[in-house]
């Protein structure tokens, strides 16, 4: 089981380095990103009944109401994350309990697609090099598109070197969080026999550390608990990833 479990990964690797993944096809982090949402803003709901007092005069009350609401984003913060897991996790476990149950072949077609659909080698390089070829032609504007367009980023003052500093920035970053990560929990579920759902574990709490993971006002408390556990998970494979780095510079 286990030999075809890292067959799944080879597989699901060889996929996304070679053709990565068809903008035209629905990924399932566009379904994360959406429960999100919609968990997020039955969260802030319950936060602002649970938080609500009525204050009469300045003084303590509002203090109080104040520490009362950050304590609040904050339980409400740790659970989103745990039942944005926990759902996450069922969903994709049960789609595959079903498959092996129907075949053991179509059961390694699903965890070799939710296994493709968690890496992003192909996507990474290609948000690179449209930098790079950007600057090989000149073209600073063109540039700082293609740059800001990679990390959500206000770009439009960057000079040439600022572009390449960012960049590089940008493409170790992601090739933490988006490859390295992925593969690392891909191999870690095989030896245990769980596919694809310890990587969507990850992935669940990857991209909603880029939702909720800020640090101000709307966020800081809320996203706390997201925050902490990405930077947990991603403790061992960012340390990886700069290892490799270091060995591909050469």
């Amino acid at each position: 089981m286990i030999l075809y479990l890292l067959l799944d990964i080879f597989i699901a690797f060889v996929l996304d380095f070679f053709i990565g993944y068809p903008k035209w096809m629905p990924h399932p982090v566009k379904f994360i990103e959406w429960l999100g949402k919609n968990i997020e803003n039955i969260m802030r709901n319950i936060i602002n009944a649970s938080s609500a007092e009525k204050v009469n005069a300045l003084g303590e009350d509002v203090v109080r109401n104040t520490k009362r609401l950050y304590r609040n984003e904050r339980v409400a913060g740790t659970a989103f994350i745990i039942i944005m897991a926990g759902v996450v996790v069922t969903v994709v476990a049960g789609i595959l309990k079903l498959s092996l149950l129907v075949h053991p072949i179509l059961f390694h077609v699903i965890n070799v697609y939710f296994t493709y659909s968690a890496f992003a080698l192909k996507t990474v390089a290609t948000e690179g090099y449209k930098v790079f070829d950007a600057l090989k032609e000149r073209d600073i504007f063109k540039a700082r598109n293609m740059l800001a367009a990679a990390v959500g980023r206000k770009t439009e003052n960057l000079d040439e070197k600022e572009i390449i500093k960012g960049s590089v920035e940008s493409m170790a970053e992601s090739m933490a969080d988006r490859v390295i990560s992925p593969i690392f929990y891909a191999f870690l579920a095989s030896f245990f026999g769980l596919g694809a759902t310890v990587v969507y574990v990850y992935k669940t709490i990857n991209i909603l550390d880029q939702v909720v993971g800020y640090k101000n006002d709307t966020y800081k408390n809320f996203g706390w608990a997201t925050a902490k556990l990405d930077d947990i998970v991603n403790y061992i494979p960012a340390r990886l990833a700069g290892i490799l780095i270091v060995f591909g510079a050469l």
